[in-house]
């Protein structure tokens, strides 16, 4: 591949960031120490550096970056690891987030002061001020490290979405990168070079252009901006002004790949209509490079539900289903072999609030899939919220292993959603689905069973179901110290009941605290916390297990975990579970 491999590893003091490279050099990565690059190249420490000079640093530091990026690239990909203030990264290589939950109070311990004139709160404020917009602005992926994760399995995640990142893919060839603004082609275009992309969407209402091939999609009246495109791979014409393209003398010229595309707030069989009458428009040789994309912005399930029964009627082999909005790209997922037309996104979408980080529109959440061939088989987390669940990650992982050609979607659900959504994905071939939080007790109802369950597969015409709690919990408890087997559960949830059952069942003697998070709790040797949030009362415990692995609070106990290895011990029973019959 002629492009630069390398992966770029940032992020605050005491993320992580060295200990993970360190890791993957055992590992068998060649990992760079971008401070020990410095070092040999003047012969003095960074710290000597920055204390002299700390402007003069920043110059060297991205000057250095550069050269490691110009020089030869080896067989395997490169990681290089940066200081938390470095103030520029290249767009040609893959930049990475590191993010760990608590890195303030490290850096507090561990490192010299940098702002002594200020507080501490305030010097923390003003790293996170300065540094995070240039980390969100650089980042195509983020690893998150959670309180109570063990840095082992953060590698593990860090690894595959380099090797996935890495892989060649079936997929890529109908793949267009999108970006936002003029600023993010010089990413784009690295990023079609890098995955071996069709090329780089460029649209006529953002005014961007680009150099590598690419897509010229026309959003607007003035259609005689295509002829200004001519060396386009393919043109995507909104049907809207499909008339003025017609006028424009846009069809008089040599005929490439066509899309006719239509965006419209609700679906109708007049749409779909009026596509069709575009397309019978065309000359011969127009139509023989013509295909469809339908973009419909949906409002719910049940929207989604009927815009797939029309499209369902129209040419569906000549057309990409593509709907709008963060809660379906899964169907662009499910569809990634059919569509023949797919997209992604620069760097990380601006959304998550104040805690940034992949949306399903990214390169991250697309990556699980990126491995797949033709004819995949889909699994599917369904719930509310599911964004920031791993199942996709470990699922992926999970299918390798086992030689599986399977993807793993994550589906958010409400309650009134729950029939509806079953039944069309029995109708689109996804039968084995997880199920979290707030539908637990609606798929119980779903099969007849008396207690929540959270997992279903759909067998003989027929949902089937189970619930992998205690199997999780069993996997959290296999990985503690001896330990008296005396324990507290807080929490008044269905989980607390599954986890009270597989303790009992390994001879602990538990207490059931139903409270919330603020209830007080008596000292135990091993504190469950159930409640999905943090304890706000001091816990004085040997082992607290927190049964969720985002915003993990900090804990007195002498070891603190958090849901890493419950939710995996959930996930591998519901493999089980799902192909035990052979399919």
């Amino acid at each position: 591949m002629n492009c630069p491999r390398d992966f770029i590893l940032f992020g605050h003091r005491t993320a992580g960031k060295s200990s993970l490279g360190r890791i993957l050099s055992e590992r068998g990565f060649e990992v760079i120490d971008l401070d020990c690059a410095i070092e040999t190249k003047t012969g003095r420490s960074a710290a000597n550096l920055v204390a002299e000079n700390w402007q003069h640093f920043r110059r060297l530091e991205t000057e250095t970056l550069r050269d490691l990026l110009a020089q030869p690239q080896a067989e395997t990909p490169r990681l290089i690891v940066c200081g938390a203030g470095i103030e520029e990264i290249p767009n040609h290589a893959i930049a990475v987030w590191i993010d760990r939950d608590g890195w303030e109070e490290s850096a507090r311990t561990e490192r010299e002061r940098l702002r002594p004139e200020l507080s501490w709160e305030e010097e923390v404020e003003w790293m996170r001020q300065t540094r995070e917009p240039r980390y969100q602005r650089w980042a195509d992926l983020k690893v998150e490290i959670p309180r109570g994760r063990a840095l082992e399995r953060v590698a593990d995640e860090l690894e595959d979405l380099i090797v996935w990142t890495d892989s060649s893919s079936m997929l890529a060839p109908r793949t267009f990168v999108v970006p936002q603004s003029q600023a993010e082609v010089a990413k784009a275009e690295y990023l079609a070079r890098r995955l071996n992309l069709a090329g780089v969407e460029i649209r006529s209402d953002l005014e961007t252009s680009t150099s590598s091939p690419y897509l010229a999609s026309l959003r607007g009246s003035n259609a005689a901006w295509l002829l200004e495109h001519l060396e386009a791979e393919a043109w995507d014409i909104d049907i809207d002004y499909f008339a003025d393209a017609l006028n424009s003398g846009v069809f008089e010229t040599p005929p490439r790949r066509l899309i006719l595309s239509t965006h419209p707030n609700i679906l109708a069989e007049s749409t779909l209509k009026n596509l069709r009458d575009c397309y019978e428009q065309l000359r011969p040789e127009w139509k023989v490079a013509c295909e469809f994309k339908v973009a419909p912005r949906i409002s719910g399930i049940s929207g989604l539900a009927q815009a797939l029964a029309l499209w369902r009627g129209f040419d569906s082999a000549k057309t990409s289903f593509i709907p709008q909005g963060s809660n379906f790209v899964w169907l662009r997922f499910l569809k990634s072999f059919q569509n023949p037309l797919s997209y992604v996104r620069v760097g990380l979408s601006k959304a998550r609030g104040n805690r940034p980080g992949p949306t399903p529109h990214d390169l991250q959440d697309l990556l699980p899939i990126w491995t797949l061939i033709p004819d995949p088989s889909f699994q599917a987390l369904l719930g509310m919220p599911v964004q920031k669940s791993q199942g996709d990650w470990w699922h992926r992982r999970a299918a390798l292993r086992a030689a599986q050609n399977h993807g793993y979607i994550k589906i958010p659900c409400e309650e009134a959603e729950f029939d509806i959504l079953t039944k069309l994905l029995r109708d689109l071939g996804v039968h084995e689905l997880s199920i979290t939080t707030p539908l637990k007790s609606v798929a119980a109802r779903v099969i007849g069973a008396d207690r929540p369950i959270n997992t279903l597969k759909f067998r003989g015409g027929t949902w089937m179901g189970t619930d992998t709690d205690e199997a999780g919990m069993r996997n959290a408890l296999s990985g503690l110290p001896a330990l008296e087997k005396r324990a507290a559960i807080v929490g008044q949830g269905d989980v607390s009941h599954a986890v009270s059952r597989s303790m009992k069942s390994e001879g602990w003697e538990v207490e059931l605290v139903r409270g919330r998070a603020d209830t007080a709790i008596g000292p135990v040797p091993l504190v469950i916390n159930a409640t999905g949030r943090e304890l706000k009362r001091p816990v004085f415990t040997e082992v607290q297990i927190d049964l969720h692995y985002t915003s993990v609070a900090p804990s007195k106990a002498a070891i603190h975990l958090n849901g890493d290895r419950f939710f995996e011990g959930q996930a591998r029973e519901q493999r089980v579970y799902w192909f035990q019959d052979g399919i």
